[in-house]
Parts: structure tokens; C-alpha cells; sequence
């Protein structure tokens, strides 16, 4: 059955909700595949595979995780949009592949407001600003007056174009008036060996990857991208106390085809909140890469991915960064 197909079937479906309620009861039917955007490793395949679980547990069928790694998605979404709208197939979301990648890519035939449903939020993270030891400076003050000083641009891990902590670090080269030297890195885990190594002056890590770096001495974590001070790091400043509309927060969410059945939806929400919620999930998600629970209405996270789609939209366009549209 074409994808066009199940989507009419399942609006047919929606007049019927008694019988949609009895079969969604049904659902799953079959092995569910979460389909992620990137490669095996890191935070979204540890907190993939740890929902996965949960699910698997609590609703009686494998879930089972899939890698199409492709630029921002080029891979995956087109997969998951053109699937069978039934809840056998979902998108592992990420703020970056979600509404950063999609004003970078050449034009695609999937949009990724249109083509997919919210399913659930799941875990957010912000990013620190962390130095190698042998940058003098004490704290983030410090740090902004010694690039000023500085007669050539200071050395700043970056993983890539469109993502956020390049974008991090663009924004403060903006804001704070100093010069920073992109250098790329395929990779968070990277990145942050490079400045533990001395490579490069800073970059932008989650707290997790530098936490084990900052215990042993090997970074000096400087700065939190989050808009208020965190219970985890509460000695260091964030960075809206110095330049107010420059956080970042990544966010994971789980998607769905358009067209799914809102009882489908509800079951697997049902069921993702309720895992989230247990002490040693956040402990696991924390492990995975500094990630917290996000915990919101799915109305609420549908809003908060249309608003960032056009917040960094409107920031691509800022920072002269080539937009598809």
C-alpha cells in the first residue's frame, strides 16, 4: 500500500474513533522501527536504544533502532515520511536535523513541519563552554578579555556547519566582539579531546563528555549555553546572565509520519512518559551525554520545534549562513 494510501486511510479512520480506540489496542503489531539520522554512538543512539527498551518492555513488540545516516536527514526523513503512517516507523528527531538542517539542505521534497507529527519530547542538554588549562583565564570574564587581547583569532573546536555548537560559537564571536578561528572536528567526543589536548583554546561540549575531562584537570569549563544557572553546575554562570537570547538548548524527540492515528500517538506517549520519569532512565539519559528529561505537553514541544524552525532560521540569515529558502 502506497504511503498517499495509508495517509487517506487513516483520515477515513478518524471518523471512526471508537474503532480506531480498538485498534490502536492492536498497536504494535509487528517489530517498530526508530530510524536516527546519524551513525551508531553518541547520545541520540544511547538514548534511542534506551527508549527502545522501555517500549519493548512495556508494549510487548521489538523496537528495534536504525541508522540512515545522511546530511541532515537526506536519508532518513525521506524513509520515514514515505512509511506506512501506522506507528511501525518512527523518526529519532533532533533539533539539529529537525529545524536547523532543513534551511541548509538543497530543496527537499520533505518538510519536516509538514511530513511529520510530534510523537513525544524526550531529553534536552545544554552545552558548556570549557578551555584548555593553559588558556589564562580563571572564568568567562576573563576568557572574553584575553581574546581581545589576543593578537591572532584563538582556536575553537566546531563539529560541522548547522550545528549547535558551531552556531554556539558563532554567536559568541558575535556577541562578545572576538575573534575565533573555526576548526572542525567529526564529532562532540572529538572536539573535546582536541581542547583537553591543547589543539585548540575552547569549544562548546555537552556536560557529560567534559565532565570526566574537568574532574581529571584536563579542562576548564568556563560557561553554560542555558538561559539560567543549572543545579548540576551551579558555580557557573550561563550564558543569557551575559548576553540574553543567545542559549542553546538541544533537544531528542520522537516523530512520526503525518497522518498516524492519534491513538497510536497517545499509546507510545503514554508509555515514553512514563519511562522517562523513572530515577534510573535520568540517570542513564544523564550518562548518555549530560541529557535531562523534557518534560512538556506534546502540544507544547510541537510549538517549541515550530518556533525553533524559525528562530534559527532568522539566525542562519543573521550570521550570513546560506539558507535554502
Amino acid at each position: 500500500m502506497t504511503s498517499a494510501l495509508w495517509k487517506l486511510c487513516a483520515a477515513a479512520l478518524l471518523l471512526f474513533p471508537v474503532h480506531l480506540d480498538a485498534w490502536a489496542q492492536g498497536f504494535p503489531s509487528r517489530s517498530v522501527r526508530i530510524v536516527l539520522t546519524t551513525g551508531p554512538g553518541g547520545a541520540p543512539d544511547l538514548t534511542a536504544r534506551l527508549i527502545a527498551e522501555r517500549l519493548t518492555n512495556a508494549l510487548g513488540q521489538s523496537f528495534l533502532v536504525e541508522h540512515r545516516p545522511g546530511a541532515g536527514g537526506s536519508v532518513a526523513h525521506p524513509y520515514v515520511a514515505s512509511s506506512p503512517p501506522d506507528g511501525h516507523t518512527l523518526l529519532f528527531g533532533a533539533d539539529t536535523n529537525m529545524v536547523i538542517s532543513p534551511h541548509l539542505l538543497p530543496s527537499s521534497e520533505v518538510d519536516t513541519l509538514r511530513d511529520f507529527v510530534a510523537v513525544a519530547p524526550l531529553a534536552s542538554h545544554f552545552f558548556m563552554l570549557v578551555a584548555h588549562p593553559g588558556v589564562p583565564a580563571a572564568n568567562f570574564r576573563e576568557f572574553i578579555e584575553y581574546a581581545k587581547r589576543s593578537e591572532k583569532p584563538l582556536a575553537a573546536a566546531t563539529v560541522g556547519v548547522g550545528t549547535q555548537q558551531s552556531l554556539a560559537i558563532m554567536r559568541l564571536r558575535r556577541s562578545a566582539g572576538i575573534q575565533l578561528l573555526d576548526i572542525p572536528f567529526k564529532g562532540g567526543a572529538l572536539a573535546t579531546a582536541a581542547t583537553a589536548a591543547g589543539e585548540v583554546a575552547v569549544s562548546f561540549a555537552s556536560g557529560a563528555s567534559a565532565d570526566a575531562w574537568i574532574k581529571a584537570g584536563k579542562l576548564k569549563p568556563l560557561l553554560i549555553t542555558a538561559p539560567r544557572r543549572s543545579e548540576i553546575y551551579p558555580d557557573l554562570p550561563a550564558i543569557g546572565e551575559f548576553f540574553p537570547g543567545t542559549e542553546a538548548i538541544a533537544w531528542f524527540g520522537l516523530f512520526a509520519p503525518a497522518g498516524t492515528p492519534d491513538p497510536v500517538l497517545r499509546r507510545l506517549r503514554e508509555e515514553i512518559v512514563r519511562a522517562i520519569a523513572i530515577p534510573e532512565v535520568k540517570q542513564r539519559l544523564w550518562n548518555a551525554g549530560g541529557l535531562e528529561p523534557l518534560v512538556m505537553p506534546v502540544e507544547e514541544f510541537s510549538a517549541l520545534v515550530r518556533r525553533d524552525y524559525e528562530r534559527y532560521g532568522q539566525l542562519l540569515r543573521e550570521l550570513g549562513v546560506a539558507v535554502k529558502r
